[in-house]
């Protein structure tokens, strides 16, 4: 719905921005490449992932090349938006673009970004490449997004968006070789746009028509289904029909299979069908394998029979009307969707027109009880013209249709907008999201208890000049009200508003909301013409007693002329003027999170201020850092450390102290890191020699201060090479020889160690911290099963030091890595910038890896950590499932299956 909303409307989809020029830039559609890319050498396809079954581009490197001066050359190169006769899409000359692309390499490497360009009448291979404004870029083994612009010549007629991979051994050794490849997705390339113009109400199109089934006792069998992710691939492979017995739904599935029937012990480990319901709000599955297995939200009950026969196997399952939220009379209807995983051909089918993932409840078609024309008259209080499925699904399309162009003929009078937006959306500067082009007529909003719930609302500025706006929460009393939701604890509600920040040093023009300040007492924000601004709320529902809280999201124009009049009397008033009210319902569930995470999301890193480990503490960290440099001792001979003083140590002491006396003001059992690299610090401080009493100075300083051996760990190598792993196995020999319980852990990093070296720390090491997910997988996958068995602690983190990272692939997504590898924590570099001390470098240059900013002792989060926070609560959530099967399921759906769906963490929240 949003995507069809977001081409209409008082502000065009044109936008800041055009439309996108690189057609089919998801690939999801493609066979091939043929018509919408080529290369300049190198090997280019469509690619299918593993697990997510996510469809991509890929850019290989297929040869090494002689060249005439006996260097050896690498390359691959490719042209998207492009073909061999036509040549690139259509441009203007000496004009700004902007484009998008999301980028995921074979192992780290070293791409370039940029475009190329033809002059009319130019052959294809008569272009010019230029360079983007992000030019040369470092790529990993995970998704990361890369934006930038480039700009075309004076006599430009045609471009492309340009990937490269290019190395010629005369500038030094090989830096790529025969297969290393990048994937490539979610490409946009658009012109950039000083206004936006108005749309007429005449190109709003048609809603298009949704799906319908009848239930009836002698319902005809369904069976146009199409492929997930195809459009155009249909499949008439599946049928279904829907009758009504008793008190219950019986539905008939016949799911033909010219190939391999896979029959698995769990449900989602072969071939299965989901049947999925939605009514009040509420998502409802049902799931059967072709093995028998069965699954149903919360425990739903519901029967199935299910059975394998030659070529084909079925269900027949009956769900009681009590699993439904309650009996369908005649003319009710409610939403459904069918879809089969058939494992063997990779295939996912559905009924209803989904896109990306089984769980776009906004698509699913409908079942309607027994008769279409008493269903339409029920919903839209007037006879069907016509009969039959095909006329009711005409009729119910029309009248949305007309909906949505009153819903914005009305809003096509209004200055501003305002309405919420994902946590995890995009808020690259200008900030048009699409979510303005569906304003809401109320706020719902569902929390646990224990929950910090955040409440992102934009306020687009839909004037030709720069506006101030009020925007404030209250109670909903006649004139004015108090501050924040009635009988909520007002002192949990804090007002934030987003600032635009550089996202980088190199494109001046690259900005986007980050950081997140508290809101100035007159609750107002400046929102530049034709973009949105952002406000910030977060509930904490911690120990807040379950019930419905209301108020009122209130927005003031303060450039817009207004009236104030009496009514009657002096003191009766009437206003009139641009001021809009939303109202705003919390209903605080009566569930009950868990204050700790299940798995922590540690920062290496040490709190200078209260404000700092707050912060730390509600992002899900447990662990905090002390810096091995303020370990200091005197050298009394070769070897030898005095550790009978402390007089050197009145910072490490004070920091230990601080953050003692925190975590149990906030509540919380700490744990200490203790690094980077201490065994280098030592080594640079006292030599190798002293680093057995190193090892013990440390452990007499933190037991004397109340922490046991068992409450800190020592990170003695970070992130080394393989050529320091026998140093390494050296050192924790020896540390261990000092002090067997004190704790060691090194930190590995994208580049990879031999599996013997690794194998040979068995016995001297107590945790990894490992990049990424590489570890996890063969073949380091049954080295740290067995180091896991044996009771070493098993870390994931990330590194980043990009503020462009995607919020929801990237940030959102760490805890989650930890959760579904069944890691002993999370980790990421870092909480807050340390370049010149904590937080000196915030403000004057984009972060390198902090996702909170410093103002004088105070810290002020960043959009990028409420995405991590996010996670954290995620698997709060997961942790209530008790059954552990079903708990895998949904961690499975979140992870996998439904990797790239921003609404999938939401929906397995309810």
């Amino acid at each position: 719905m949003k995507k069809t909303i977001a081409v209409i409307l008082s502000i065009a989809v044109a936008g800041l921005f055009g439309e996108n020029l690189v057609k089919q830039g998801d690939f999801t559609q493609l066979k091939n490449l043929n018509g919408h890319a080529m290369t300049n050498g190198g090997r280019a396809s469509v690619f299918t992932e593993d697990y997510t079954w996510n469809k991509c581009a890929k850019l290989e490197i297929d040869k090494v090349v002689k060249t005439a001066k006996n260097t050896e050359l690498t390359a691959a190169c490719i042209w998207l938006g492009c073909d061999s006769k036509n040549g690139g899409f259509p441009v203007k000359p000496d004009t700004t673009y902007r484009f998008t692309v999301e980028l995921k390499g074979s192992r780290p490497l070293r791409v370039t970004i940029g475009a190329n360009l033809w002059e009319a009448g130019k052959g294809v291979w008569q272009g010019k490449a230029v360079r983007s404004s992000i030019g040369s870029v470092n790529i990993s083994s995970e998704w990361k997004k890369y934006s930038g612009t480039f700009k075309t010549g004076k006599k430009s007629a045609k471009a492309a968006l340009q990937i490269q991979m290019w190395h010629d051994t005369q500038y030094g050794p090989h830096k790529f070789k025969v297969g290393d490849y990048v994937l490539i997705d979610n490409v946009t390339v658009e012109e950039t746009r000083t206004q936006m113009n108005a749309a007429p109400a005449a190109q709003i199109p048609e809603v298009p028509a949704k799906k319908s089934a009848l239930i009836t006792d002698t319902a005809e069998a369904v069976r146009d289904f199409r492929v997930l992710r195809d459009a155009a691939k249909k499949s008439e492979l599946t049928s279904f029909s829907v009758r009504k017995k008793d008190n219950a739904l019986q539905i008939s599935i016949e799911c033909q299979e010219p190939g391999k029937i896979v029959v698995g012990k769990g449900v989602w480990d072969g071939d299965a069908v989901e049947i999925f319901f939605v009514r009040n709000g509420r998502i409802m599955q049902f799931a059967a394998s072709a093995g028998g297995a069965l699954f149903s939200t919360d425990k739903l009950p519901w029967k199935a029979d299910c059975r394998v026969e030659k070529d084909k196997w079925s269900v027949a399952a009956e769900i009681p009307f009590s699993s439904l939220g309650g009996k369908l009379e005649n003319g009710d209807t409610i939403s459904f969707n069918l879809a089969r995983q058939r494992l063997n051909a990779k295939e996912f089918l559905t009924w209803s027109d989904l896109k990306e993932s089984f769980h776009e409840s906004d698509r699913f078609g409908m079942l309607v009880m027994g008769d279409y024309g008493a269903a339409f008259e029920k919903q839209y209080g007037k006879k069907l013209a016509g009969s039959g499925r095909d006329a009711y699904e005409k009729a119910c399309a029309a009248e949305e249709t007309e909906r949505l162009k009153r819903k914005f003929a009305k809003l096509a009078k209004r200055k501003f907008a305002a309405v919420p937006v994902p946590v995890t959306g995009n808020f690259a500067v200008p900030f048009v999201p699409d979510e303005v082009f569906d304003p809401v007529e109320k706020i719902d909003l569902n929390v646990a208890v224990n929950e910090l719930k955040a409440l992102p609302v934009a306020v687009m500025n839909l004037t030709d000049k720069t506006a101030d706006y009020r925007v404030i929460l209250e109670t909903d009393e006649k004139y004015i009200g108090s501050y924040g939701l009635k009988d909520f604890p007002a002192e949990k509600i804090i007002q934030r508003f987003a600032v635009r920040f550089k996202d980088n040093d190199k494109d001046a023009g690259s900005l986007r909301y980050d950081p997140l300040p508290k809101i100035g007492e007159a609750c107002t924000i400046s929102v530049p013409p034709k973009e949105a601004g952002l406000v910030w709320f977060d509930f904490d529902s911690s120990d807040v007693k379950p019930g419905v809280y209301r108020g009122r999201l209130r927005i003031i124009p303060l450039s817009e002329p207004a009236s104030w009049t009496p009514q009657g009397n002096y003191h009766n008033r009437k206003y009139t003027g641009e001021m809009q009210d939303i109202p705003v319902t919390l209903t605080v569930r009566n569930a009950v999170l868990p204050k700790d995470p299940p798995i922590p999301m540690n920062f290496f890193q040490w709190a200078t201020a209260e404000g700092f480990f707050r912060g730390m503490v509600q992002c899900g960290s447990r662990e905090f850092g002390l810096n091995p440099w303020n370990f200091k001792f005197r050298k009394t001979g070769r070897g030898k450390l005095d550790l009978s003083g402390t007089a050197g140590m009145k910072a490490q002491l004070k920091s230990l102290r601080s953050q003692l006396e925190w975590a149990k003001k906030y509540q919380i059992k700490p744990a200490f890191f203790i690094g980077f690299g201490a065994y280098g610090v030592c080594k640079q401080s006292y030599g190798a020699e002293c680093w057995g009493d190193w090892i013990r100075g440390v452990k007499k300083f933190m037991n004397e201060n109340g922490v046991p051996d068992s409450d800190y760990i020592i990170e003695t190598w970070d992130e080394p090479r393989d050529k320091d792993m026998p140093e390494i196995l050296k050192s924790h020999q020896a540390a261990k020889q000092a002090e067997p319980t004190v704790r060691l852990e090194v930190t590995l990093a994208h580049w990879t160690p031999s599996i013997a070296h690794i194998k040979a720390l068995k016995g001297y090491i107590d945790a990894w911290c490992l990049w990424g997910t590489q570890y996890f997988e063969a073949p380091f996958k049954a080295v740290f099963e067995d180091y896991r068995k044996s009771g070493t602690a098993l870390w994931h983190y990330m590194c980043s030091t990009s503020m462009r990272e995607n919020l929801f692939r990237y940030y959102r997504r760490i805890p989650w890595t930890a959760a579904y590898y069944d890691l002993d924590a999370a980790y990421m570099f870092w909480f807050m910038d340390n370049y010149g001390g904590i937080g000196a470098s915030d403000w004057k240059v984009a972060t390198a890896g902090g996702i909170c900013y410093r103002s004088f002792d105070n810290y002020i989060p960043s959009i990028r950590y409420m995405a991590i926070r996010e996670g954290v609560t995620d698997l709060k959530y997961l942790s209530l499932v008790k059954d552990p099967v079903r708990k895998r399921a949904y961690l499975k759906r979140l992870y996998i299956t439904n990797a790239h769906d921003p609404k999938e963490p939401d929906r397995v929240r309810e």
